[in-house]
């Protein structure tokens, strides 16, 4: 049984992670196009499995599945190819899914606000 104070909570909640999501949509974006670069792919890859962790682990508690799928199958990825220091075109596929997954969510949560 969800209590209507649960349910407020979770609405400012979930304000509050699209406020911070258009943020960090232009960090990995900045990022993915830093990881495409050889002297800086292994620590631009470390922060986009940094933000995909953070988002995988809240969006789809708070209504956005299809980001959090997106998030964790790049989490998943980049923590593979960091251990095995294979190719990065998985992390720049999957980082483009992510990206497509927030702009996505964005611009839902924008449409059902106006």
């Amino acid at each position: 049984m969800t209590t209507p104070s649960l349910t407020s909570g979770l609405a400012k909640i979930r304000i509050r992670f699209l406020d911070e999501l258009k943020p960090r949509l232009e960090e990995l974006t900045i990022l993915r196009a830093q990881a495409e670069h050889a002297d800086s792919a292994e620590t631009s890859m470390t922060q986009i499995g940094f933000i995909a962790h953070k988002l995988a682990g809240t969006a789809a508690t708070l209504g956005f599945p299809d980001l959090g799928q997106a998030a964790a199958e790049l989490d998943d990825v980049v923590t593979f190819e960091l251990g095995h220091r294979n190719s990065k075109s998985d992390v720049l596929h999957r980082a483009d899914d992510l990206l497509a997954a927030m702009h996505s969510a964005l611009q839902a949560e924008s449409v059902s606000s106006a």
